[in-house]
Parts: structure tokens; sequence; C-alpha cells
């Protein structure tokens, strides 16, 4: 979504309303684990603060994600406060600096980042998940499976090999 921003451009301490509400295509090539499966809510303000335009806000998007334990699919909201400098593009300084040019500012990529960055890196269902047998795969917080559990010492996983025969 393209932003004028020429109605602050020009004066200093002028600021502008922003509202965003819908999908940002490019989320949904960002993990294949993780859909985002309602559009991306944002509410916030543009600041010209000495030619620089702050960009501040709250941001509230919905995924669904697999449990890190039992893969089970765990709906979830992410909701954070999003703050960002916002260069004019012939002023840019650093590679990694939001620009705009020709007083338009596209936020689908500012918004996109700030989600990205703020996805838990492991989501489980409920702390009490038991998760997967690794060796046959039962699911264990529906049942048990019958598989043994030893506990042998992986430098002596040799020996054990050796008298096996």
């Amino acid at each position: 979504m393209k932003i004028d921003v020429s109605s602050i451009v020009k004066t200093n301490g002028a600021s502008l309303a922003v509202k965003f509400n819908q999908e940002i295509a490019e989320l949904k090539d960002v993990d294949s684990e993780v859909v985002f499966d309602e559009v991306v809510n944002f509410e916030g303000t543009l600041l010209n603060s000495s030619g620089v335009l702050k960009l501040a806000g709250n941001l509230k998007v919905g995924f669904t994600v697999k449990c890190s334990r039992c893969i089970k699919d765990i709906q979830n909201k992410m909701e954070l406060k999003v703050k960002e400098d916002i260069l004019e593009d012939s002023e840019k300084v650093d590679n990694e600096a939001y620009t705009y040019n020709n007083n338009y500012i596209l936020i689908d990529s500012i918004l996109k980042d700030n989600i990205i960055l703020n996805l838990p890196v492991k989501q489980v269902c409920d702390e009490s998940c038991k998760g997967l047998c690794p060796k046959c795969g039962t699911n264990l917080n529906e049942g048990t499976c019958d598989c043994k559990e030893e506990n042998i010492n992986p430098q002596m996983e040799v020996l054990r090999k050796f008298f096996e025969n």
C-alpha cells in the first residue's frame, strides 16, 4: 500500500494518521510452517521530525503455526508496537534504512519486516505438551507407546553394538 506523504514532508512537526487493514502478499512466502490467516491491522502516525519520517503505531495479526513438540496446529495472535524511521531516498546512508521516494512510502515492507522479526522461534500448544515419541511417532499427549526408553551414553554406543553380535 502506498501512502502519500507530500502533506507532511515539507513541514517539520507535521503528522499523518495511518491505517492499514489488508493482507500482505509477501507473508505467504515467509515460512512454510506459519500461515497468516488474518489481515494485518495497523494504526499509527507518521511524524516529520527534521526531514526524517517517524512511523509509530500498533500492529495486530493472526497466524497458525505447528506446535514444536506434537505438530498440532495452534491459532495465535501477534500484537506489537512499531517504531521505524524513514529517510528520503536521496538521503539514504544505510542499506537497511527504510526510504520514501517521490513523496510515497510503501508501508507493506515495513510491516512485513516487523512481523517476521517478532515471530516466536518455537511455539508449544501447552507447556505440559509431551510431544511425539522419537522412535515410533506416537503423540504422547493422546496415549502411550510400547517403545523402550534406553538411556545409553552415546560414547558407549560402540560397545553396545559390539556385544549385540
